[in-house]
C-alpha cells in the first residue's frame, strides 16, 4: 500500500501562483532607468512573462494528464522557507547560503 495507490488524479500540493505583482513593480522602476537599465529591465519582464506563461502552461497539462501524482510548485521558495525558519535555532541558515 503506497502513497500513489490511493491517487486517480494529480494532485496539487501547491498550486501556481501569477507573478503580475513582480512584473507591476519592475513597471514602476523602468522610469527612473538610464536607458541600458531600461533595455536589462525589459528583456527581464518579458522573461518573466514567458515563464510565467509556461508555468501556466504546465500546470494546466499537468491537472489534465489524469496520472496520479503529486505536484508542487516552487519547491525552492518552500525549501528557502523552512531554512529561514530552522535559521532562527541554529546556524543552519549561514551553511545553507555559503553552498547555495
Amino acid at each position: 500500500m503506497g502513497v500513489f495507490d490511493r491517487l486517480s488524479e494529480p494532485v496539487f500540493l501547491r498550486e501556481y501562483q501569477d507573478h503580475s505583482d513582480q512584473i507591476q513593480q519592475l513597471k514602476e522602476i523602468y522610469p527612473t532607468l538610464n536607458e541600458v537599465g531600461k533595455s536589462v529591465l525589459l528583456k527581464d519582464m518579458q522573461l518573466i512573462e514567458y515563464g510565467m506563461i509556461g508555468e501556466k502552461n504546465i500546470a494546466f497539462e499537468l491537472s489534465h494528464s489524469h496520472l496520479p501524482m503529486y505536484i508542487i510548485h516552487d519547491l525552492c521558495e518552500i525549501l528557502l522557507l523552512f531554512v529561514s525558519r530552522v535559521a532562527a535555532r541554529s546556524d543552519i541558515y549561514t551553511i545553507f547560503y555559503s553552498i547555495y
